[in-house]
């Protein structure tokens, strides 16, 4: 039962900040979360997403390469 309330606790916080809970993660501290926005996946510490201190690394680098290639 403890379970099902940490659970619906980890996919309310999750919610809050545009992400989707998918799962568990690499160790205890990380889950494996969707960004709503863009449809990515990561890993993400369940302390970062309360903290709201995380950012879709894969559509950073993407426009870190947009940008590269715009220079040259």
């Amino acid at each position: 039962m403890a379970d099902n309330k940490i659970l619906a606790k980890h996919k309310a916080e999750a919610a809050a900040v545009g992400l989707i809970l998918i799962g568990p993660g690499k160790n205890a501290n990380y889950r494996n979360y969707r960004f709503s926005e863009c449809g990515h996946e990561d890993n993400i510490t369940t302390k970062a997403v309360r903290d709201n201190q995380f950012r879709c690394q894969q559509c950073f680098n993407e426009k870190l390469e947009a940008e590269a290639s715009s220079v040259g």
